[in-house]
């Protein structure tokens, strides 16, 4: 065999060589998933009407058609509804090589607490106090208030904390808040589950006040 027969030959395996490889990575590059399955749940399962979803902590498992598997934490999408109050199902969507798969699991959404003051009677040129309840709780271990007043009426002195209320960080913005609005924070490190008194605002109705009605309005930024 001379030398051009036997560069031929070498050539001819190198080839074959080549599209042998080629193939085992196109078929390897086809398998299918065929199962999702859920190895991790997110952290959070309970909700409130209106709430954005939130999967931090959920892991899915994959499976191919060859047996092997792989464990993701992204790459998926949800669907879900928390528009009224009950239990809700998450359905998880994955898709793969042309294939989709879902699975799924259950999660708790409850109607939103209710903020609540009461009616109270004022004079020019003095103090009163106006307590802040809650009815309706879930559960929380944050919240952040929006208190709203008539600042040609109102002057806001100070916020305590209610009965509710007794470990963590307690913060108002009334220093720094512009006339007329500022905000009540609370970011616990136990959760609040009880209904009853989150706080109580001093106020000082102005000297030179009309005597009539004004208002306190009391509105829930964010729960966490």
């Amino acid at each position: 065999m001379n030398r051009q027969q036997i560069r031929a030959c070498v050539l001819s395996l190198l080839l074959v060589v080549l599209i042998f490889t080629n193939s085992i990575i196109a078929f390897a590059a086809t398998k299918k998933p065929v199962k999702l399955e859920i190895v991790t749940y997110p952290k959070t399962v309970s909700y409130t009407v209106g709430d954005e979803l939130v999967t931090r902590g959920l892991s899915l498992r994959v499976t191919y058609d060859d047996s092997s598997s792989k464990v993701i934490s992204n790459g998926y999408t949800t669907s879900y509804n928390f528009s009224s109050a009950g239990n809700r199902t998450v359905t998880i969507n994955y898709s793969e090589n042309s294939v989709s798969l879902k699975t799924s699991y259950q999660v708790t959404v409850y109607s939103k607490p209710a903020l609540e003051t009461e009616n109270v009677e004022i004079n020019p040129d003095s103090y009163f106090e106006l307590p802040v309840n809650i009815t309706g709780n879930c559960g929380f271990m944050g919240i952040d208030i929006n208190i709203s007043y008539d600042a040609d009426v109102l002057t806001p002195m100070s916020v305590n904390k209610g009965a509710l209320i007794t470990d963590g960080l307690f913060d108002d913005s009334i220093a720094t808040a512009a006339a007329g609005a500022f905000d009540v924070i609370w970011s616990g490190s136990s959760e609040i589950v009880d209904d009853g008194q989150l706080c109580t605002i001093k106020f000082y109705c102005n000297k030179n006040a009309v005597i009539g009605k004004t208002s306190v309005s009391v509105s829930t930024k964010k729960y966490v």
